[in-house]
């Protein structure tokens, strides 16, 4: 039988080829396959918030996830606006969203706002392996039953994290903070930390203090 080997694809038929596309709005939390051509939002989307669109076939978690960091991103922003919560501006070159507990000791807490501040390009490098001027600073700024909670969370912390379920109702909760966002004014700490800016460790052990 002779051989017939398979044609190689043309340009033409490359074009055709269906990109390999995941996005997420991050308002409306609604996910799907493809880029801007299949987008769907819900009826109640105002759309005041992005799209993520990812150039690779993506999970329904990895999904809520992105959608998760952006907001996150955006409430530290606006919550610490500054370059380094620790040092001010004058530290590093570049503001990050930095956590107390690092992402990769704790994917429980990644999302917390109890664990989720800006720092510096300087300060999020040093402190993923030295995390004592992180406490310090922490227990300085909220009390020593807040920084105990948090540790007590990060130990007792679900194996797995946050389930696909949880993530979206927390996504849901933070674009509706981040709406709401200017009702409360940022210089006003006691304020923020009552309405859940800082987080539910940090309220808690607030109200447990008697602070609020």
């Amino acid at each position: 039988m002779p051989f017939n080997p398979k044609p190689k694809p043309t340009r033409e038929s490359r074009k055709l080829k269906p990109k390999r596309m995941t996005s997420v709005c991050v308002e409306c939390g609604s996910w799907w396959r493809g880029g801007a051509s299949e987008e769907t939002h819900k009826l109640d989307c105002t759309k005041s918030l992005p799209v993520i669109v990812k150039r690779e076939r993506k999970t329904e978690r990895q999904m809520v996830c992105e959608a998760l960091d952006d907001i996150c991103r955006k409430i530290t922003t606006w919550r610490d606006g500054v370059m380094c919560v620790i040092h001010g501006n004058g530290c590093g070159q570049q503001s990050q969203w930095g956590h107390v507990i690092p992402q990769n000791a704790s994917s429980f807490l990644v999302y917390n706002l109890s664990n989720s501040f800006r720092q510096s390009d300087t300060c999020n490098l040093l402190h993923r392996s030295v995390q004592l001027p992180y406490y310090s600073w922490y227990e300085g700024k909220f009390g020593r039953l807040a920084l105990k909670m948090l540790k007590e969370a990060w130990l007792n912390q679900p194996k797995g994290g946050l389930s696909t379920v949880e993530l979206w109702e927390l996504l849901e909760r933070y674009v509706v903070m981040y709406q709401s966002r200017n009702q409360y004014a940022v210089h006003d700490l006691q304020e923020l930390v009552q309405a859940g800016y800082y987080g539910d460790i940090i309220r808690e052990a607030w109200v447990k203090e008697g602070r609020i």
